[in-house]
């Protein structure tokens, strides 16, 4: 799909784009007829339809909801994946810099860790899911 990304100067979110923004947030993909939309997933499954890569109706060859459940699979590693960020974000909040930095990668790389943890449970779902190099 060709794209113009268009990248925002921390100066000009506040004044000049986030009032103009559908929810004040970004992502914001704008079609060349002017529809705006927004919000990642929402983005993200219109793009999935779009292409298609993401399931769009129930239909399927053998009349078992597989298209179905095909979409919920998706939705599950895309909810994942948010977790992902939460937990990441989560991490070491509060403490100072380097110690911020060394807690998130503590978590990241240590078997214990949280961020660790999630990552082995996404690797083995997209093994579980995955078909022909795409996640689901």
């Amino acid at each position: 799909i060709p794209f113009v990304d268009q990248r925002v100067p921390f100066r000009s979110w506040g004044r000049d784009v986030k009032p103009n923004t559908p929810w004040g947030t970004l992502p914001v993909l704008e079609l060349s007829d002017g529809t705006r939309m927004a919000q990642s997933r929402s983005i993200l499954r219109f793009v999935g339809r779009y292409t298609g890569l993401y399931p769009t109706t129930a239909e399927d060859d053998d009349n078992n909801n597989t298209n179905l459940l095909r979409a919920q699979k998706i939705d599950e590693l895309m909810d994942a994946l948010e977790d992902l960020g939460a937990a990441v974000g989560g991490v070491g909040v509060g403490l100072p810099k380097e110690e911020l930095e060394a807690a998130r990668l503590d978590a990241c790389v240590e078997k214990d860790g949280v961020v660790y943890r999630m990552l082995e449970r996404i690797d083995g779902f997209i093994g579980e899911y995955g078909t022909a190099g795409f996640a689901v």
